[in-house]
């Protein structure tokens, strides 16, 4: 929508580089706003909707001007070399959505853990959910000897002092506990060791990442700022509209030089 209509107010006040700036600046302001929120989770959903919201919005408002100038910067040099020129300009934005996925992986490295063997956890987290909160409340080290020797009294009077501290429940309720863990398939309790830790990690992970990732963004936009002054066209409506009419006058000056055209033969 953005595009649509900040597209045919640049026609109307026949300038282009004024909308790119301020649609540059706001969506710059913007993503440095979305990336110092990505640590706050306290950030409500409806904030969020707001920042994407003016982010997008301002996007738009200097994408739409600058292909029109692009465009018209192509036409000036040469007519001919409009289809070559957003040719080269859409083979470059394919290759920096292509490479920019081939990076994401090493500067965000939160994903990979998460995608591969996040919905499985989930899935087993929503299945027995107090069984896996249980094994959350039991330390690493003693899961270890548990699992090693399950009989063994000691390690599980150990599991049961850190159930009833990290729960803050009786003796009995902290016995119950650990019987559950017994309905827990063993795939899915192997799962849980193998993966769990690296999951809980990279999501605790993920929000300062992804902010690395929008400075990188911000850079981006900072370094697409100046390809403005590379653009053709005016910065004010009257001299914009000087240049117009200056066209005009060329045209009809030479009309009238080459004179009225002829009509067709006459038959026969």
């Amino acid at each position: 929508m953005t595009v649509v209509v900040v597209g045919v107010l640049s026609d109307t006040v026949r300038v282009r580089k004024p909308f790119v700036v301020v649609g540059t600046v706001v969506a710059i302001v913007m993503t440095i706003v979305f990336g110092s929120r990505a640590t706050h989770p306290q950030t409500s959903y409806d904030t969020f909707i707001v920042i994407i919201s003016i982010l997008s919005a301002s996007r738009g408002f200097a994408y739409s001007p600058w292909m029109a100038a692009f465009t018209e910067t192509l036409e000036r040099r040469n007519p001919a070399l409009v289809a070559t020129g957003l040719a080269v300009w859409g083979w470059m934005l394919r290759a920096v959505v292509a490479i920019s996925f081939l990076v994401i992986p090493y500067v965000v490295t939160s994903v990979s853990p998460v995608v591969n063997y996040g919905p499985r956890l989930l899935a087993i987290e929503t299945t027995y959910p107090r069984q896996v909160q249980t094994l959350r409340q039991i330390d690493p080290a003693t899961l270890a000897k548990l699992r090693a020797n399950p009989s063994d009294a000691a390690t599980i009077a150990k599991a049961l002092h850190e159930i009833e501290v990290k729960s803050r429940v009786s003796s009995s309720a902290a016995v119950a506990r650990l019987v559950a863990l017994s309905k827990v398939p063993k795939a899915d309790r192997a799962y849980l060791q193998a993966h769990g830790a690296d999951v809980l990690a990279a999501r605790a992970e993920a929000p300062t990442q992804w902010r690395r990732w929008w400075w990188v963004c911000v850079g981006g936009q900072i370094a697409f700022l100046p390809t403005v002054f590379l653009l053709t066209g005016r910065w004010r409506r009257s001299a914009a509209k000087r240049d117009l009419e200056a066209h005009r006058a060329a045209v009809e000056a030479e009309l009238a030089r080459m004179g009225p055209t002829s009509g067709p033969p006459p038959p026969g």
